[in-house]
């Protein structure tokens, strides 16, 4: 019985050093995320190639919420989170998959 209770507060410690590890990467992550959305204004604002802009701009702010999600599982973890349900436009889930998927396709096919 003893053996069993050290096992399961050397699990309790090994998940909550996890979660910190997880939560510090996500904090990392964002570091560099800000300033290239920054610098993504920047570009844009000299109207440079706007479909190039475009589709940087949605893989940052796709990069974003996987940190946001990275940052979650701390949350969730101590069950301090809240699900938010919002309404999405289908074609512009399509087309981020498609534009995320392109490479790997493009890829794969030999012509």
């Amino acid at each position: 019985m003893r053996r069993s209770l050290a096992s399961e507060e050397q699990l309790r410690i090994a998940g909550r050093r996890k979660d910190e590890f997880l939560a510090t990467l996500a904090h990392e992550l964002l570091n560099p995320l800000a300033p290239l959305r920054a610098a993504l204004q920047v570009l844009n604002a000299g109207a440079g190639n706007r479909s190039l802009y475009a589709v940087m701009e949605r893989q940052v702010d796709q990069l974003v919420r996987l940190v946001d999600d990275l940052l979650e599982v701390s949350r969730i973890s101590h069950g301090s989170f809240e699900l938010r349900k919002e309404s999405l436009e289908l074609g512009a889930v399509v087309r981020n998959a498609l534009e995320t998927s392109e490479p790997l396709i493009s890829e794969r096919i030999i012509i």
